[in-house]
C-alpha cells in the first residue's frame, strides 16, 4: 500500500505498472462476443486478469481515486476504433496515459514508456477523444524528459551514455522519444 509520504507521482507510476503487468488484453474471440461484458469492467481487469481497453482504464481510474489521485477516464477513437485512456494529475497538472497500449510486459518485460503521463499534444497525435479534454503542453513530469530520454535534436554522447547505463543495469533495451525533427535527422 502507500504511505502518506507516497508521493503522486509513484501512485501513479505503481498503479501503471501494476495494470501493465497484471492485465492482459483479451483476444479476438473474446471480444466477438457481445454477451461478455464484463471484459469492460474493472473487475474483470483486477479479479480475471483480462480486459479490453474500458477495464484497463477503468481499473487505474479507481486504484488512483482510491489512492487520492484525481484521474478520469477517457473515450474516443484510438487506432481507428473506440477507445479508453486515462487523465491524471500530478503537480497541478495532468497528463495523459494508457496502460492498454503501454502493456507490453508479456513480449518485451516492461511497460512501454510511450503512453505514460502524455502531454495533449502527444496524446491527439494517437487519439480523438470524444469529449472535451484538458490541454496540457508541460513537461514538468513527463517520463522521456525526466529520464533524459527525450531527443529535440541528435546527440551521439546522450545515446551512447543511455546505452552505457541500460547496460550497466543489465538492460538489452531502452526507450527514448524523439521530436519530428530529431527523428528525421537520426
Amino acid at each position: 500500500g502507500f504511505t502518506e509520504d507516497t508521493s503522486t507521482y509513484e501512485k501513479i507510476r505503481t498503479v501503471y505498472d501494476y495494470v501493465c503487468a497484471n492485465v492482459v488484453y483479451v483476444d479476438d474471440e473474446t471480444l466477438k462476443d457481445t454477451t461478455n461484458t464484463i471484459k469492460h469492467s474493472a473487475y474483470a481487469a483486477l479479479i480475471n486478469g483480462e480486459a479490453v481497453c474500458q477495464g484497463y482504464a477503468t481499473l487505474i481510474y479507481r486504484l488512483l481515486e482510491e489512492s487520492g489521485v484525481d484521474c478520469r477516464v477517457i473515450a474516443g477513437i484510438g487506432n481507428g476504433g473506440n477507445h479508453a485512456w486515462n487523465i491524471a494529475g500530478v503537480g497541478g497538472k495532468y497528463y495523459y496515459m494508457d496502460a492498454t497500449w503501454g502493456d507490453v510486459v508479456k513480449t518485451l518485460h516492461h511497460s512501454c514508456d510511450a503512453y505514460f503521463l502524455m502531454n495533449s499534444d502527444e496524446m491527439l497525435s494517437l487519439y480523438e477523444p470524444h469529449c472535451d479534454f484538458e490541454n496540457t503542453t508541460n513537461e514538468d513530469y513527463s517520463y522521456y524528459q525526466n529520464k533524459q530520454m527525450y531527443f529535440d535534436k541528435w546527440d551521439e554522447n546522450k545515446m551512447v551514455a543511455l546505452w552505457r547505463k541500460a547496460k550497466s543495469n543489465d538492460k538489452r533495451y531502452i526507450e527514448i522519444k524523439c521530436s519530428e525533427n530529431a527523428y528525421d535527422t537520426i
